[in-house]
């Protein structure tokens, strides 16, 4: 288990992500200072992979919120997502913008899902592991899974075209959000070096790099992702 410590800042690693406690003695300017600091002393520790964070020991604002998740993101260049409340049965995954905050309840499957096995859940379905061929992810919002998706997912399966599926890669040989069904690019996964987003544009599911797709909302003042 992670433990880290630095200038008010504590890491601490649990079974479904990393737990940051945040010291009330220091201004947020100076925390989000801290927090920089401890992830890059931490180097390719965190970098690249989808982590699932929960911030303790201080009340924050959403704003606040927002900033450290934006913050984190930056610094190990993959998506954030914060988990509130503590408990196991409601969360909210904060995407890139303040405006969308999915709110509802979450499954976490803290393994690899397997050929055979099928996971579904009316809400959002968060998975710590990869889903493999043969495996399938169906889930009434939006799917997260930090490793890769080789299996099928289906996001937004009562029709919700507005839902996202994002992994550290989408090789699926099936792909479905709302009604629309696609299939991954036939990309050799290896080349793949960021974590990936599936989303609806216009009539037609796309695949694209994360980071990508977040620059490009933000830009356009888009709130989807």
């Amino acid at each position: 288990m992670i433990q880290m410590r630095e200038n008010g800042i504590n890491f601490k690693g649990t079974r479904d992500g990393l737990q940051i406690s945040l010291g009330d003695d220091l201004t947020f300017d100076s925390l989000k200072d801290a927090l920089r600091k401890r992830l890059q002393q931490a180097g390719d520790f965190f970098k690249g992979t989808g982590l699932i964070v929960q911030f303790t020991g201080r009340l924050l604002e959403p704003d606040e919120i927002s900033q450290l998740k934006n913050l984190i993101e930056e610094e190990i260049e993959a998506p954030v997502f914060v988990k509130d409340p503590p408990d196991d049965i409601t969360s909210k995954i904060f995407l890139e913008n303040d405006d969308l905050i999915i709110e509802g309840p979450a499954k976490f499957v803290y393994n690899t899902i397997r050929s055979g096995q099928r996971i579904a859940y009316d809400g959002n379905i968060i998975v710590v592991g990869d889903v493999n061929p043969g495996a399938e992810v169906v889930a009434g919002g939006n799917i997260v899974v930090a490793g890769y998706i080789r299996g099928m997912a289906h996001a937004g399966s009562d029709g919700n075209d507005k839902a996202a599926i994002i992994a550290g890669s989408i090789r699926a040989l099936q792909v479905r959000i709302g009604h629309l069904i696609a299939r991954a690019p036939d990309n050799d996964a290896a080349l793949i070096s960021q974590p990936e987003i599936a989303y609806v544009s216009g009539s037609e599911i796309v695949i694209e790099p994360y980071l990508k797709a977040a620059s490009i909302s933000r830009r356009r003042g888009e709130g989807y992702i």
